[in-house]
């Protein structure tokens, strides 16, 4: 459970920290909107964990990391986070598991 506490403040603090247009922002909050619901609804664990690696890749597609964020882009984008971290401890996921999964992985490499 520590390790998932890392790793969603890890993902919330690069992405606050990061920068970006409206543009992206928008469609980064779309797509975490989408994927809450669309982890929720999974039947299965793996449909879960399908759902959030491909999430993962939608949203370093955007290229987000490049770009400077308002103080109210940071907040839409935060509480869009935060929503998804919500949905995602609500699914199929099984958090208490030894080595659990990269829920969203927003880190540098």
């Amino acid at each position: 459970m520590n390790k998932l506490i890392y790793i969603i403040a890890t993902a919330l603090a690069f992405v606050v920290l990061s920068c970006g247009p409206s543009d992206p922002i928008d469609k980064a909050v779309r797509i975490l909107e989408q994927s809450s619901e669309k982890v929720q609804k999974a039947k299965t664990e793996d449909e879960a964990i399908k759902i959030t690696e491909d999430t993962s890749k939608e949203l370093e597609n955007l290229n987000i990391r490049q770009q400077k964020l308002t103080p109210e882009e940071q907040a839409r984008l935060t509480k869009a986070i935060v929503g998804y971290m919500q949905a995602c401890m609500n699914s199929k996921i099984d958090f208490t598991k030894q080595e659990t999964n990269t829920v969203l992985d927003m880190s540098s490499k």
